[in-house]
C-alpha cells in the first residue's frame, strides 16, 4: 500500500506511524530498494534519518536537507522524499504542508509518536497526507519469517518446535524473530521501550517523563485490567512528588496511546449514554503481547497463569485489531476477558482463555452474548479442540487466520 502510493500520482504525502522496533526504517530502506528496481533515477531519491544522535539542530530541518541535490539529480523527474521520525523537527507540519502545496514530489515520513502527528498536523494535514499506521508482526507474519522459501506458514508452523510459545513470548518485533535468547530479547525490549520510546520521544512534551515510564510498566504488568486512575495515580506518588490529579494522568494515558504502545478497549453499549460511561472505565492492553514478557517480573513468564492469560489476551486482540478496524469492545456481564467486535458483516462475541479446558464453556457464551445482540460466538482457547462451526478455535488456528473465523466458517 505504501509502496503503491509513493508510485501513484496523487500529490498527497503519505504518514507512517507506529511503536518503535516495528520496521518502519527497514520499510523505507525497502521503498527504495523498490522504487530503484523500477527505474527511479537514484538521484532522486533522499533519505534522512532525523532520529540519528550525530545530527545539530543547526542542520536538522527538512528544508535544509531538500536543498542538497546531487550531481545525479534529474530535473525533468519527480522526486521521491523519505524521512524518518520527522516528528523531531520543530515546525514539520507546517513545512510539510508547503511541500505538498508547492510541489509534485512523493513524499513518505514515519514518526514513532503519533500525538506529535495529531497535535501539529491536525490542521495542515487535513487534504495534504494520508497516516497509516504499522504494528508488529502478526503470527503469520511471523511463521513466513521463520519458513523456508516457498514453504506455506502452516506448514512452517507443523515443522518448528513450539513456534506459538515463541511468538507469544518474543511477540511481533521484527528484530527478535530468529533471537532464541529470552534473557536477551527482555533486555533489548526495554532499553528500546523504557529508555528510548518513552524517555526520549515524550521529552519534548513536557511531561513528567519519569512517571510516565512507570504508569506504562504498571499497565504492562497490569494488561488487560479495567483502568482505575484513582488507584493508580497513588501508586505513581515518589519520594517528596504530589500525587498526580486526574487531568495529568489522562495526559499521561494519552501519550502512550498515542505512542501505539498502549490499546484502549472501552465497554460495549448499544445506547450513546451507556457509551460515554463506558468510557470511564477502559481495558488496557499493551500493544504487543511481547511487551508483557519483556517487563514481566519472572524470568519465565509464560509459567504463570496469569501472565500467560494476559500474553494471549493481548495476542488475540491485536489479531482482531487487525482484520476488523470497526471495533473492539469489551462486555461487563461476563466473568472471563470478552470481546465485542464491531464487523461490517455482523457483531461477534468473542472469549479468550488460555485454558484448553472448556467445561461446556461455548454454552455459556452463547446465552451471556445474547445481551451483546451478536451475530455469532467465539471461544478462543489454549488447547486442541475445534468443532466443525468454527465456534471453538485452538489459539495457534485463530492468529494464523483471524478474519476467517470471525466471518464465520
Amino acid at each position: 500500500m505504501v509502496l503503491n502510493g509513493l508510485r501513484g500520482s496523487d500529490r498527497r504525502a503519505l504518514v507512517l506511524v507506529g511503536p518503535r522496533q516495528v520496521g518502519k526504517t527497514v520499510l523505507l530502506r525497502q521503498c527504495i530498494d523498490d522504487l530503484l528496481d523500477a527505474g527511479w533515477p537514484p538521484g532522486n531519491i533522499t533519505y534522512f534519518d532525523f532520529s540519528d544522535d550525530r545530527l545539530t539542530s543547526v542542520v536538522t530541518t527538512p528544508r535544509a536537507v531538500l536543498e542538497q541535490k546531487p550531481p545525479s539529480f534529474v530535473r525533468e523527474h519527480r522526486r521521491a522524499i523519505l524521512l524518518d521520525e520527522v516528528g523531531r523537527v520543530e515546525g514539520w507540519a507546517d513545512w510539510l504542508k508547503q511541500l505538498v502545496d508547492r510541489e509534485a514530489h512523493r513524499i513518505l515520513v514515519t514518526d514513532s509518536a503519533a500525538h506529535l502527528l495529531h497535535d501539529k498536523g491536525r490542521e495542515s494535514g487535513l487534504g495534504r497526507w494520508e497516516e497509516h499506521t504499522l504494528e508488529g508482526l502478526t503470527y503469520r507474519e511471523y511463521l513466513a519469517f521463520q519458513a523456508r522459501p516457498g514453504e506455506p506458514g502452516e506448514q512452517a508452523e507443523r515443522r518448528l518446535p513450539n513456534p506459538l510459545e515463541a511468538f507469544l513470548f518474543f511477540g511481533g518485533f521484527p528484530e527478535h524473530v530468529h533471537n532464541q535468547s529470552l534473557a536477551q530479547v527482555r533486555q533489548r525490549v526495554r532499553i528500546d521501550i523504557a529508555d528510548r520510546a518513552l524517555l526520549r520521544d515524550l521529552q519534548q512534551t513536557g511531561v513528567d517523563v519519569q512517571r510516565v515510564r512507570d504508569l506504562f510498566v504498571y499497565l504492562m504488568e497490569d494488561s488487560g485490567s479495567i483502568f482505575d486512575g484513582q488507584s493508580r495515580s497513588r501508586a505513581l506518588v515518589r519520594m517528596g512528588d504530589d500525587r498526580p490529579d486526574k487531568r495529568s494522568m489522562e495526559k499521561w494515558l494519552g501519550l502512550l496511546i498515542d505512542t501505539h504502545l498502549v490499546v484502549r478497549v472501552d465497554l460495549f453499549a448499544t445506547q450513546a449514554t451507556g457509551k460515554l460511561g463506558g468510557r470511564a472505565r477502559p481495558k488496557l492492553y499493551a500493544v504487543d503481547q511481547g511487551l508483557i514478557t519483556a517487563f514481566a517480573s519472572t524470568p519465565r513468564p509464560l509459567g504463570d497463569s496469569r501472565l500467560r492469560a494476559q500474553v494471549t489476551e493481548a495476542a488475540v486482540l491485536r489479531a482482531m485489531r487487525s482484520t476488523s478496524p470497526e471495533g473492539v469492545t469489551y462486555a461487563r456481564e461476563v466473568t472471563e476477558t470478552d470481546f465485542i467486535v464491531q464487523r461490517f458483516d455482523g457483531r461477534v462475541a468473542v472469549e479468550v482463555t488460555s485454558s484448553g479446558q472448556l467445561r461446556g464453556k461455548p454454552n455459556e457464551v452463547r446465552e451471556r452474548f445474547g445481551k451483546a445482540q451478536a451475530t455469532r460466538a467465539l471461544v478462543v482457547h489454549g488447547g486442541l479442540e475445534e468443532d466443525a462451526k468454527g465456534t471453538i478455535v485452538p489459539i495457534h488456528r485463530f492468529l494464523l487466520d483471524p478474519d476467517s473465523y470471525l466471518k464465520g466458517r
